[in-house]
């Protein structure tokens, strides 16, 4: 049995029935995971001291970050810097976001921005060459990984993307090369996201794609 490349689940091919539909035919079974899904991880990666990737979507991000308060070796990955303004630049990024992280980077996996940075600090800090990548659901873990795999690695594997919610249930494993694999986790879910309570066509519609450019009105 393999790992599902979509969710993590166990199947005898390389996506289950879920994901394989999902890839195929856009059709998004919802499945539930419960709070206890995400303390286990989380507990089971402070057991290591790995170094951990939390991936925050630039566009919405935390209102903070306790949920990973007790984790020690912490970068953060602001990720879809392709859909700010470009006055706005990546150090002022940073300097707004508060926490108790060892670095952070700003990157678009779009235009391929900052992807250097990343594998460096990324070297720079891991503890073993296992690295897990954690965040809220649809702050782009999945992508990071497959860009990442795309860029740098000769492994033709790729992680199955999408805009809905809990795709990834379980963890999912790529070796990027002999000193560094990438552990995919399941997204944590905010109880408060309008993610909750829009259907598949209006995430959609507001799942912006281009840059936000701020409109002038002449009063």
């Amino acid at each position: 049995m393999n790992k599902c490349l979509g969710c993590g689940s166990l199947t005898p091919n390389d996506y289950c029935e879920r994901c394989f539909r999902l890839k195929n035919y856009g059709e998004f079974k919802e499945v539930e995971i419960k709070e206890e899904v995400f303390n286990k991880f989380l507990v089971e990666i402070k057991k290591t001291n790995d170094l951990v990737l939390f991936v925050a979507d630039a566009l919405n991000l935390p209102e903070n970050f306790d949920l990973i308060k007790d984790l020690k070796n912490v970068l953060l990955v602001i990720t879809k810097r392709d859909l700010l303004p470009v006055d706005v630049k990546d150090k002022k990024i940073e300097e707004y976001i508060k926490g108790n992280f060892i670095d952070k980077v700003v990157i678009s996996s779009k235009n391929n921005h900052n992807y250097d940075l990343l594998l460096s600090k990324i070297k720079k800090y891991k503890k073993s060459n296992n690295v897990y990548v954690v965040g809220y659901t649809n702050a782009g873990k999945s992508t990071l990984i497959n860009k990442l795999i795309y860029n740098y690695s000769s492994n033709d594997v790729t992680i199955l993307t999408s805009f809905m919610p809990s795709t990834t249930l379980d963890t999912i494993t790529i070796k990027l090369d002999d000193d560094l694999t990438l552990i995919d986790t399941p997204g944590f879910i905010r109880d408060k996201s309008i993610e909750n309570y829009l259907s598949k066509e209006d995430l959609k519609k507001t799942n912006p794609k281009k840059m936000i450019k701020p409109l002038i009105y002449q009063v």
